[in-house]
């Protein structure tokens, strides 16, 4: 019962996080990524500029707004979650009428639900441990000697 308990309540609460990332992220409202720059910039034409600047090619599918991904990925994670509760609850009203339609109707939403989540998982890793995922979490952030205590706080912030 205790096993149960908390499993239900990390799975709430990781379903509440979730909706709070995917519909209210505290976050930027954008971050512009292109694949060999290590800083991301709040719009696209400032990545450009930035990158022609310096002199880096910009790879076809860049600049990428890494904000976008991140809050995609948080939502499929939300409403993967809420499908799962709503089948959960359908499954439940069906156990009155057939219990073998039940097992078969928790054995496809378990399944379908493992199986995205192991999808799930795996498109987060590769997204935020790509260079541009790396940019964006704020991985790659350097600070020279030369900048005040102030001043790096004010631009991490």
């Amino acid at each position: 019962m205790v096993a149960a308990v908390m499993t239900l309540a990390l799975f709430g609460t990781a379903t509440v996080y979730l909706g709070i990332y995917g519909y209210n992220n505290p976050d930027p409202e954008s971050c512009w990524v292109v694949r060999d720059l290590d800083t991301g910039f709040k719009t696209k034409l400032e990545t450009e500029a930035r990158a022609k600047a310096i002199e880096i090619d910009i790879a076809e599918g860049y600049p990428m707004e890494m904000h976008k991904v991140y809050l995609t990925w948080f939502l499929w994670g939300f409403w993967a979650n809420m499908i799962l509760i709503i089948m959960n609850c359908i499954s439940f009203l069906i156990s009155y009428a057939s219990e073998n339609i039940k097992k078969v109707l928790d054995f496809i939403s378990c399944g379908l639900y493992v199986t995205n989540g192991a999808v799930w998982i795996a498109f987060g890793t590769v997204w935020r441990f790509s260079q541009p995922g790396q940019v964006a979490a704020g991985e790659k952030l350097a600070r020279n000697a030369d900048v005040s205590d102030d001043a790096w706080t004010k631009s991490v912030e």
